[in-house]
């Protein structure tokens, strides 16, 4: 009797968070070819950055609490693989997006495209890490 391939759970609900994380990065992408809102960009960029941490913790089996700060994020995936603490200062910076991008009250000073070019930059790094660790 031939086996049939039954894919792992992790690795379709992982594909589900990717999916999502992977429109943000393109709507992110898309609106600094059109030099468009900065704080947009910066925001997109921590969006997709946090989808793929809670991607890599779904892919494992692991429940995580309803959070958006990156930090919380790359301290549970650590407890996953110890490598996860090279993405600290990163994870650091893009927290600041996901309030101050969001609503004027909270923001300290407007970001630049070349921030928000940044933020991207790093939220990539996230992604193209969580991918090597996906297997």
């Amino acid at each position: 009797m031939e086996k049939s391939y039954m894919p792992n759970k992790g690795l379709i609900k992982f594909k589900e968070w990717q999916k999502k994380a992977d429109e943000d990065f393109q709507s992110g992408h898309i609106l600094i070819e059109h030099e468009g809102a900065p704080a947009n960009i910066a925001f997109l960029a921590q969006q997709g950055a946090e989808k793929y941490l809670k991607g890599f913790l779904v892919f494992h089996d692991k429940d995580f609490e309803k959070t958006h700060h990156l930090d919380e994020l790359i301290a549970e995936c650590k407890k996953i693989d110890s490598s996860f603490k090279d993405f600290i200062d990163e994870a650091a910076i893009l927290n600041d997006y996901y309030i101050e991008a969001r609503y004027p009250v909270d923001i300290k000073e407007d970001i630049s495209l070349e921030e928000a070019r940044e933020a991207l930059e790093k939220a990539l790094a996230i992604r193209d890490f969580v991918l090597s660790k996906i297997k």
